[in-house]
């Protein structure tokens, strides 16, 4: 079996533990991100069994040959969270002392504006940065081979194991700012940030088409790949 695949790798939705899963079942090498790439090089597939980068679906679909593509998504205001988190335990990077200084309502406003990182997660699973309602649903059911969330990412790493042929293996849950979210009138997520419901009435206005395609990936994940023998 030499099948290859393409992970659309949507920051801060546990991609990167994915990353080590599937480096630790097919060896370090053979996976590599093609993030700063201008391209997918025409000859990745030589040497790697799966390619992967913070780049839209559609950098992938330029690819000459067709591969099964496949994300993650996770709850919008608990990967912004995730990120100022991140950001703000990371002393180089050029965002932090901005990512520090900042409340969280302020941090998802100017966030998106200021490092692509915060990008919507629709855009990166159509390529478009508003796209309507049905190219969210039409990537999730037909331009991706399987579209998860966060709450499943072990049964999709599984699923990816399976698909490539690898042996058995553990996903290890490598995780630098992310967390349970807790929905509340006021609840302290990590140190210093909190969320109260006016924040999160504001995220959910602001990240609407998010909010959309997580909560349509998550019902179709279940329908096809949880509670079906797919």
């Amino acid at each position: 079996m030499n099948r290859k695949i393409m992970f659309v790798h949507i920051p801060k939705t546990g991609g990167y533990t994915l990353d080590m899963f599937f480096r630790s079942c097919c060896g370090y090498e053979r996976s590599v991100d093609v993030t700063y790439e201008a391209a997918v090089p025409h000859d990745v597939f030589d040497e790697h069994d799966v390619i992967l980068g913070h780049r839209p679906i559609t950098f992938f679909e330029d690819y000459p040959v067709a591969h099964p593509k496949f994300t993650i998504f996770r709850e919008p205001a608990e990967r912004l969270v995730s990120y100022q988190r991140y950001l703000s335990r990371r002393h180089q990077h050029p965002l932090h002392s901005w990512a520090r200084s900042v409340d969280f309502p302020t941090f998802c406003a100017e966030a998106p504006q200021k490092d692509r990182t915060a990008r919507s997660q629709a855009y990166y699973a159509t390529g478009n940065i508003k796209p309507t309602l049905n190219e969210i649903r039409e990537a999730i059911d037909k331009r991706f081979w399987m579209a998860s969330t966060l709450e499943y990412i072990d049964v999709a790493a599984d699923i990816v194991r399976k698909y490539m042929g690898w042996p058995p293996a553990e996903i290890g849950h490598f995780n630098d700012g992310g967390g349970s979210f807790v929905d509340s009138s006021k609840q302290s997520v990590f140190d210093d940030i909190s969320i109260d419901s006016a924040t999160l009435k504001a995220v959910r206005r602001d990240f609407a088409l998010d909010y959309y395609a997580y909560s349509y990936a998550l019902e179709r994940f279940v329908e096809r790949w949880v509670l079906s023998d797919h």
